[in-house]
This record gives C-alpha cells, structure tokens and sequence, in this order.
C-alpha cells in the first residue's frame, strides 16, 4: 500500500538508483523532476543498491516503485511500452474496483439489515407478554404452612 510518510524515503531511493544509471538515462528527465527529488528526500536514510542482487529482487518501498513506473512512463518507455502498462494500470484499477463492490462495508451491512429484519419480523409474532403475578406473604407463609403438613 502506498502511503504519503514514505514519500521522502522513497525518493532516496530513487536518487540512489538514478545514481546508478547511465548519464545518458538520467538526463533524459528533466532537471525540475530531479532537483524535486533532491530537495524532498529524506537524508538520513539510508539505502544501499546491491550489485550483486538482480535490480527486481531488491528490497523497494511500493512508492520508489511507482517513481520508477512513472519516470519510466513518462521519459524513457516506447510508445509499445507505454499503451502495455497503462492496459496493465487499467486491468489492476478494474480488478480492484471489483474487490472493493465485492467486500464494500456498506453491501455487508446491508444484508446483514435485511437479515435481521426478517429476524425481527418473526420473533415479534413469537413473542407475547406473560403476565407473572407474585404472591404476597400471607399467600407465602399459608404455602410454607402445608408444606410442613405434608411431610
């Protein structure tokens, strides 16, 4: 989940990566996007880029991910490239648009409603006032009484 705290670590990682990189890459992005990423990282943390490790098995943030994506999107991709992952983007917003229909909070509750309505509606036919009559002392001493008799 991309979360807005992570941003500034996320451009260290990026200003890490695009270190990393050919000249010729990194000046394809213009120096507004790249002085944007210099001021807002966050210094003091700190991430190493292994070499010995491949670049997609590397530990990112989710949010350096989507930096990439969009540097890429908008910079280095192909036209080809570029319709692949907005498709790609598209089916995932899709699918996640139909998780959330599927467990939206408000549909489970509903239901839930509807359910207990029918509940309600028979145990209010069940249900009927039961007159209880409690018996004063007198009755309560005269009932002791025959008890004792009885024995």
């Amino acid at each position: 989940m991309i979360k807005i705290e992570n941003y500034p670590n996320a451009y260290k990682e990026v200003y890490v990566i695009l270190n990393s990189m050919s000249k010729e890459d990194v000046s394809k992005i213009p120096e507004d996007f790249m002085n944007m990423i210099k001021n807002n990282m966050d210094d003091e943390y700190i991430f190493e880029l292994y070499d010995d490790i491949p670049f997609e098995e590397q530990s990112l943030l989710q949010e350096t991910k989507a930096i990439l994506a969009y540097i890429f999107m908008n910079y280095w991709g192909t036209e080809e490239q570029k319709e692949r992952i907005k498709s790609k983007f598209e089916q995932d917003m899709i699918e996640e648009e139909n998780a959330k229909q599927k467990y939206f909070s408000n549909q489970l509750f509903d239901s839930r409603n509807t359910a207990n309505d029918i509940n309600d509606k028979t145990d209010k036919d069940d249900l009927q006032l039961v007159e209880y009559k409690s018996k004063n002392i007198f009755m309560k001493m005269i009932d002791s009484v025959k008890k004792i008799f009885k024995r």
